[in-house]
């Protein structure tokens, strides 16, 4: 049984490496880069914004392709520089109504954009029918057909990424204690400023790419499963980055296994993975 079990795993990762081998690479780029942007969101309690941000920009997107003649091109192909700029703009829309006043009622504000631009995605794709087509698969995390050029685009994730790596401390430091770190001569609105630019960015690219259910579940489960019982800033940061790194791994062959979406075996398995490891680093 055990063996016949590993033979499977060896054989589906190995058609994975034939012939999905775009979206193997893209699986575990994003993998290792949004759980280290979700670690900042956790630390500022921004979880329902960075839900928020990528519904939106999904929606910029069904927006765009709703538009006669606008976002296809000759072939009637999508134009990945529309849709990149569509999702540009609806991630920047939603860090402006996440950046309004932040009271008691920010979180209500959150779900409701996010329901929103839920109910506006479906309203366009229903009306739509290259939109619905076009994004039905994107939408649902069926990544196994991506290209080399969305895979590409992918690999960019690794520039905001390496940012917030480099201010990682400051970062860390300016959300914890946002006093001491103003006595300390940090200029905390420029780095604040500097976050948001990478998490739109970040958003916007994983959308336009993975859709916005990888996105959103990269950013919060392996932060989230991390901060279970984490010593410090830096073991949930490498917690969360092994988290996501592993369920792409794992993510990638269930979903040829069981032949399910693969950004739906992705975010599955990043529950399971992530509390085993917190499990096994607090022996």
């Amino acid at each position: 049984m055990i063996a016949a079990w590993l033979q499977a795993i060896l054989d589906a990762q190995l058609l994975l490496w034939r012939e999905f081998s775009p979206a193997w690479w893209a699986a575990i780029v994003a993998g290792a880069t949004l759980p280290a942007l979700g670690v900042q969101v956790a630390f500022r309690g921004q979880a329902l914004t960075t839900l928020a941000i990528p519904q939106v920009s999904f929606a910029a997107m069904a927006l765009a392709l709703a538009i006669p003649g606008f976002a296809l091109t000759d072939a009637h192909e999508p134009s990945m520089l529309v849709m990149l700029a569509a999702a540009f703009a609806g991630a920047l829309l939603g860090g402006l109504l996440a950046g309004q006043r932040q009271d008691q009622h920010a979180p209500l504000r959150m779900g409701a954009v996010f329901v929103g631009a839920w109910a506006l995605t479906e309203t366009v794709r229903a009306l739509s029918p290259v939109g619905e087509m076009r994004l039905e698969p994107l939408l649902h995390g069926e990544l196994l057909g991506a290209s080399p050029s969305t895979a590409g685009l992918v690999a960019l994730l690794v520039l905001p990424c390496a940012v917030i790596l480099a201010l990682q401390r400051r970062l860390s430091f300016c959300a914890a204690f946002p006093d001491a770190a103003l006595a300390a001569g940090l200029n905390t609105r420029r780095l604040e400023r500097g976050l948001a630019l990478m998490l739109g960015a970040a958003i916007a690219l994983g959308t336009v790419t993975l859709g916005p259910l990888v996105t959103a579940a990269l950013l919060l489960l392996p932060a989230a499963l991390a901060a279970r019982n984490a010593p410090s800033a830096i073991s949930m940061l490498r917690r969360a980055m092994l988290t996501g790194v592993l369920a792409a791994l794992l993510g990638s062959i269930a979903s040829v296994l069981a032949d399910i979406p693969l950004g739906a075996a992705i975010a599955l398995a990043c529950v399971p993975i992530g509390l085993c490891i917190s499990a096994l680093q607090r022996r």
